[in-house]
């Protein structure tokens, strides 16, 4: 690891050998190090890369073309072999996924409750996409309630947005195809899904595609509330899924030529 700026100053000839293989190594090793080239040796250049071995996982940058204090995440490094994730480019410490491998069995609460039992935790002042595909069904309980989706979390959000498909049914999966309502929600806040159900089986299933824009870093939890506790816990069905993807700062995300 070495870092250089590139600047070779006049000599004798044991100092300018020294300086000149401290430049090579510097190129050689991608000017790697705990701080940016413009921190660690007051220089850098445009496109210059600077691997920043302070990151987990180390994280390969390429400098702006004007701002010399701006560096640009070009890919993350991972290990290959045992122990590794066999992910070089860094895809899984970009890409957040989670699927359940068997039902989920929640409360039967009217309280809100999360879809999946876990929740995850995004950075701040970052937009992340997201989508999931998920069902919640049961067998007990005939108390009258509805199905509300929304999300909690300790993360604060400059603004959320999404789209959800859903149908609902009084039997269980798979069932007969039904009518789906499409709405467009712009909370985090329980949003109300369905009507007053009474049924003891019950079966729930929706498609949610959207963005989130996160102002202070914390967990982000999908979740669902009951109006009612309605006799029997609802449970989420196994190969229920959802993945999210950064994809930039907070703001106007522009990826590709938009003119």
């Amino acid at each position: 690891m070495a870092q250089h700026d590139y600047s070779i100053a006049n000599q004798a000839g044991a100092a300018f050998r020294s300086d000149l293989n401290n430049a090579l190594s510097a190129i050689a090793t991608k000017n790697s190090g705990n701080d940016s080239p413009q921190t660690a040796v007051s220089q850098s250049y445009a496109y210059q890369e600077w691997v920043d071995t302070n990151a987990s996982p180390v994280t390969l940058y390429i400098r702006d073309a004007s701002v010399n204090t701006t560096w640009h995440t070009a890919a993350q490094y991972q290990t290959i072999g045992a122990g590794g994730t066999g992910d070089p480019w860094g895809f899984n410490d970009r890409k957040l996924y989670y699927r359940l491998n068997s039902a989920y069995t929640g409360s039967d609460v009217n309280t809100a409750q999360s879809l999946f039992g876990v929740g995850v935790s995004l950075a701040a002042g970052t937009i992340y996409e997201f989508s999931m595909v998920f069902g919640l069904s049961k067998s007990a309980g005939t108390t009258s309630h509805g199905i509300g989706i929304g999300f909690g979390g300790t993360a604060t959000l400059n603004n959320i947005n999404y789209s959800i498909v859903n149908a609902f049914a009084t039997n269980a999966f798979p069932s007969a195809s039904q009518a789906a309502a499409i709405n467009y929600v712009q909370t985090a806040s329980n949003t109300s899904m369905t009507a007053g159900i009474a049924s003891a089986t019950m079966s729930f299933r929706a498609i949610v595609t959207g963005t989130v824009s996160i102002n202070a870093a914390g967990t982000f939890i999908p979740q669902y509330t009951l109006t009612a506790a309605p006799g029997g816990a609802y449970s989420t069905a196994a190969g229920s899924h959802i993945r999210m993807m950064p994809l930039g700062g907070a703001g106007t995300i522009n990826i590709g030529n938009w003119s």
